[in-house]
């Protein structure tokens, strides 16, 4: 076995390990393999290896990570996190459309409820909630209609 060849494998077998633990994109496997000490274009043989076999699947990893986040986030926030993850638009587009049939206003409402339960007594706790729920990715309309509103004696 050649030099390359050997590293070919070692950096295989690096990408099924961690392709065992949880979804990869494409992009996230490489940068891994990368970051560990593999020539970038061994990097990319062992990308294309494993998408080509099925063992690697932007689609898949899209679908997992709105899975995972379904509930806790709104679309938004999941699909930055995507977008950041560099996986394309047309598949985090399909990956976003299982979400069509959630209730976005149900969902922060849930969290809301989860999180603080009690309706804000001053301004600055209502703002406070209302950022919570922006900055988990949920529209501002939504979440101004879950955040009860405090008595105007403050405004």
């Amino acid at each position: 076995m050649t030099h390359d060849a050997t590293d070919l494998k070692k950096w295989k077998n690096a990408a099924l390990r961690a392709l065992t633990r949880r979804e990869h994109g494409r992009v996230e496997l490489h940068d891994k393999l990368v970051a560990r000490g593999a020539d970038p274009q061994i990097a990319l043989t062992v990308v294309e290896e494993m998408t080509q076999k099925g063992f690697l699947s932007d689609a898949r990893f899209a679908e997992s990570v709105v899975n995972s986040k379904a509930g806790r986030y709104g679309k938004a926030a999941i699909a930055r996190k995507l977008q950041a993850l560099n996986i394309e638009s047309d598949v985090i587009d399909q990956a976003l459309s299982k979400l069509l049939d959630r209730d976005e206003k149900e969902e922060a409402a849930n969290l809301w409820k989860k999180k603080y339960d009690t309706p804000p007594q001053d301004k600055k706790t209502r703002d406070r909630q209302i950022r919570f729920l922006l900055s988990r990715g949920f529209p501002l309309p939504i979440v101004l209609s879950v955040v009860p509103r405090v008595f105007d004696k403050e405004s």
